[in-house]
């Protein structure tokens, strides 16, 4: 098994970042499964706008993902009505291999609140 789809034997519900309403809301597309490795931490990192940011999770993922993305651990098929403990994209990193041909791709979340956005 290649390192970069290794251990992602944890499911996550991923609601895409797609667009902002008029009054600059984030808008989530609906809701997708993903296999992840989700990873608890406790760490500061800097996000792509130079802030210091505190981290709660960091996840490997299998595709590219967009910032401001909200990730919740579990099954769709389990999903509560309204989900509690979710996480916001905060940094995106995607690797390649010395080819270019394979990535490593990780994403860096922080605790949002309890409320989703609006989905599009």
């Amino acid at each position: 098994m290649r390192p970069e789809t290794s251990h992602r034997n944890q499911k996550v519900v991923y609601w895409a970042a797609s667009t902002a309403d008029s009054r600059g809301r984030l808008k989530l597309a609906t809701p997708v499964e993903l296999d992840v490795r989700w990873l608890q931490t406790n760490a500061k990192i800097i996000d792509p706008q130079g802030n210091t940011v505190g981290i709660d999770v960091v996840a490997r993922v299998d595709q590219e993902i967009t910032m401001g993305s909200i990730f919740w651990e579990g099954e769709l098929s389990r999903k509560p009505a309204v989900p509690t403990d979710l996480y916001r994209v905060v940094k995106y990193e995607e690797v390649p291999d010395v080819k270019g041909k394979v990535f490593s791709r990780k994403v860096y979340l922080a605790r949002h609140s309890d409320a989703l956005p609006t989905l599009a």
